[in-house]
């Protein structure tokens, strides 16, 4: 029994130690390969060469198009009584909650 239980404490011993030295390398740094590019004789030969020139730059274009709202996110508030907007607290586009003060009216 004394033997059997000094092999399973040097087994013991021995798998600890190899699981601490297999944490514990060191790599070496690797020597980085040239990643330049290089310009093979297929797209040499398609390569188009030309001198720079001053010209003026387009810097705005033109397009057509409308602007709607989402109907699908959009909610159409019904006051309870009429008047004119006096007091106008959110804009456009604002998120509101419930409960929130939109306007204050003048009836």
């Amino acid at each position: 029994m004394t033997n059997n239980y000094k092999i399973f404490t040097l087994l013991a011993c021995f798998c600890i130690t190899a699981f601490a030295l297999q944490g514990c390398h060191h790599d070496e740094p690797q020597d980085d390969k040239d990643t330049k590019f290089e310009v093979t004789d297929s797209l040499l030969k398609s390569l188009l060469i030309d001198t720079v020139e001053d010209a003026s730059a387009r810097t705005e274009i033109t397009l057509t198009g409308s602007i709607a709202p989402d109907e699908n996110k959009m909610v159409k508030v019904y006051p309870m009584v009429s008047g004119v907007a006096e007091n106008i607290k959110v804009q456009l586009g604002d998120v509101v909650h419930k409960g929130q003060t939109l306007a204050m009216s003048d009836s």
